[in-house]
């Protein structure tokens, strides 16, 4: 099996994680779930690794996000 360069897979990462954000972004705006359940909608398997993430590249503000 051929071996992926490193640019690739940074860069298929990068999309995936740019695709959970964006799925993130509309269910916080658009229903009541936790970030926990928002979380796990978008592939992450809870919010401890996952609310980092929107505070950085949603530049959401921490206190705003439902616990």
């Amino acid at each position: 099996m051929p071996q992926i360069p490193d640019g690739a897979r940074n860069d298929a990462d990068q999309y995936a994680t740019a695709l959970r954000l964006e799925k993130a972004k509309k269910l916080l705006v658009e229903t009541n779930l936790t970030l926990d359940q928002i979380s796990e909608c978008c592939g992450y398997q809870n919010g401890f690794y996952f609310k980092p993430r929107v505070q950085k590249q949603l530049r959401h503000d921490a206190e705003d996000v439902p616990a």
